[in-house]
């Protein structure tokens, strides 16, 4: 038997003990505790900064799709599915 440390959760996915546990995140199948925690909200920010990134340089792009009279079907579809996508990493 080990004895805990003060300040540590036990996790039942991970089953281990981490200490100041915020939570476990599902994405990256790990705890975010103590040693990693700043790892974490770099990797949050950072995604959030590319997402809104890419949302502000292909808005104009997808609405001049829409707004020209003679356009390619397939470019649009992929360009509003690209568009879509990235609307949905922005939104994390």
């Amino acid at each position: 038997h080990v004895a805990k440390p003060d300040r540590a959760h036990h996790c039942s996915k991970c089953e281990e003990c981490t200490l100041r546990m915020d939570h476990h995140c599902m994405v990256l199948d790990v705890c975010i505790g103590y040693f990693n925690h700043k790892y974490f909200l770099n990797l949050l920010w950072y995604t959030s900064l590319t997402s809104m990134f890419m949302v502000f340089t292909q808005f104009d792009d997808v609405v001049e799709l829409f707004s020209e009279d003679d356009f390619d079907r397939t470019e649009t579809i992929i360009h509003t599915t690209v568009f879509c996508i990235t609307l949905v990493f922005a939104s994390l």
